[in-house]
């Protein structure tokens, strides 16, 4: 019979059996209440015993109370997974005595076109709104600066990403010429049309605030070039099940995750546009298709980052997509602690992926 057979799944996080953890990492938790988990130097770690001998880690019921303990000297550091407000990230920064960075995620924001309807098959069009849009802009006006713009459909701080990626930076008037190539020629009333038709869509978004600002900031940019976007907010679960699953959408605000491993098959390849596949834009491309099952059947980081560089640069020529920016997370710690190194941050344990080299002084 197993050792928890008669525990119900339900108390199996609360059972003493999983409060005693057994493991090879660099330290050995040596106490676990619901405030606190209290950890200790494991001298016999591979990498090498830590330098900081004892760790304590407590938990908070809300980001307010981790701000008011960090500020009063209770914690020598703190992960604030929202962010801050700019009045008390102004507080924090001023203080010398902390050393705050912010971190990418793995969560990227896209406006995905359904590349199903004639309006979006254009690639100029495409282009076009997204050379309409001031993605930094959006960064510091709805997030304070929290947040990295996103180029890419791989995360910035991966070893996948392309610093050479060509970018389009905010350009109404090239945004203007291509819709006009395209054939959409400013109405009486400001409005494109081509063919008695007027270009306009629905940019449907979950009903989150902060998303439906976005959102409707992007249709502001979008009606400075002729282009009306009526914004549709939605809870969440109507989003996937009415819209995703069935691609019934015309353009659609949401957010994609990449995990440690950013293998874009599954967003971008073809296979994946049924309604469990997470190719939300219905892209069909060869070329695309060819690079990213030839980096899968790679393992050398090197080899594969060559092709995944080529997707990233078709994806910018092709617009199936327009990453809009990235998620980042804040860290606050004391100025004394040294060795940190934190990055790309696709979980908020990742942070602690070197803890056993961190320090508070050298000889």
């Amino acid at each position: 019979m197993h050792l928890l057979g008669n525990v119900s799944p339900r108390a199996l996080t609360d059972e003493f059996f999983n409060q005693q953890p057994v493991g090879s990492g660099p330290y050995r938790l040596a106490e676990l209440t619901p405030e606190r988990a209290v950890l200790e130097a494991n001298p016999a770690h591979h990498l090498g015993q830590p330098f900081i001998q004892r760790l304590e880690l407590r938990f908070y019921r809300h980001e307010g109370l981790l701000l008011s303990a960090l500020e009063a000297g209770q914690i020598d550091g703190a992960f604030f997974s929202r962010g801050l407000g700019p009045v008390e990230l102004q507080e924090l920064q001023q203080r010398t005595s902390l050393r705050l960075s912010a971190f990418p995620t793995g969560e990227t924001a896209y406006v995905y076109f359904n590349l199903r309807l004639p309006v979006f098959q254009d690639r100029r069009v495409r282009q076009a709104l997204l050379y309409a849009l001031d993605r930094d802009a959006l960064v510091t006006d709805v997030f304070d600066g929290q947040a990295l713009r996103a180029d890419s459909p791989l995360s910035a701080g991966t070893w996948a990403y392309s610093d050479a990626l060509g970018r389009y930076d905010p350009d109404p008037n090239v945004a203007a010429a291509l819709l006009s190539e395209a054939g959409w020629l400013p109405g009486p009333d400001g409005v494109r049309r081509r063919a008695g038709l007027d270009l306009a869509f629905t940019l449907a978004v979950n009903n989150d605030p902060v998303r439906v600002t976005v959102a409707n900031q992007i249709a502001g940019r979008w009606s400075a070039i002729g282009v009306r976007a009526t914004v549709e907010a939605s809870g969440a679960t109507n989003i996937v099940r009415e819209l995703i699953e069935p691609r019934d959408f015309e353009a659609l605000l949401f957010a994609n995750v990449v995990q440690d491993d950013p293998d874009p098959y599954l967003a971008w390849h073809s296979s994946q546009t049924g309604p469990r596949g997470a190719n939300l834009s219905s892209l069909r491309d060869d070329r695309i298709d060819g690079l990213l099952e030839e980096a899968r059947l790679l393992a050398a980081p090197e080899r594969r980052a060559t092709l995944y560089a080529e997707f990233q640069e078709v994806f910018a020529q092709e617009v199936p997509a327009i990453p809009l920016y990235t998620s980042t997370v804040l860290y606050a710690q004391k100025a004394a602690l040294k060795g940190v190194r934190i990055g790309y941050l696709d979980n908020p344990g990742a942070r602690f992926w070197q803890v056993y080299e961190w320090h508070l002084r050298t000889r």
